[in-house]
């Protein structure tokens, strides 16, 4: 997998691959991802095991973050949402849905989103939210 953020100019803010050259692409999600930025390591994505919530540890050069998943709707959990938290902090929200049918409102729609608490950090959760979405067969 491989994925690039690009800004409104076309120009590359980041780009996210995994390690391994051919990595599993039954469980991607397993494999750890590193993301690059003008050529140097900005971050790297793995999977934590083991815990009650599904959690991703991100190692940054500004710290380690944490993105674990909640359920927002209990009878239909269509979506993948999780909080980033760093140093015990809220820094953001991130969803993303399965494309949904709405017939009568247009046709399908994927909705997803960003809820940000500290800007300053918006490039590590976009690429975290495509992350999830590319990751997850079941989101795309």
């Amino acid at each position: 997998m491989k994925i690039r953020l690009l800004d409104e100019d076309g120009e590359e803010l980041a780009e996210l691959h995994s390690r391994k050259e051919n990595y599993n692409y039954k469980d991607p999600m397993s494999q750890t991802f590193d993301v690059y930025s003008d050529g140097e390591l900005f971050c790297s994505i793995k999977q934590l095991k083991g815990n009650k919530h599904d959690t991703f540890k991100i190692s940054s050069v500004n710290g380690d973050f944490y993105a674990t998943s909640f359920m927002a709707v209990i009878k239909a959990n269509v979506s993948s949402n999780y909080i980033i938290e760093k140093d015990g902090e809220r820094k953001a929200i991130v969803f993303g849905s399965v494309k949904i049918n709405f017939e009568d409102a247009g046709g399908w729609i994927q909705p997803c989103g960003i809820c940000s608490m500290d800007d300053d950090y918006l490039v590590l959760y976009t690429l975290f939210e495509l992350f999830l979405i590319n990751a997850s067969h079941w989101l795309k």
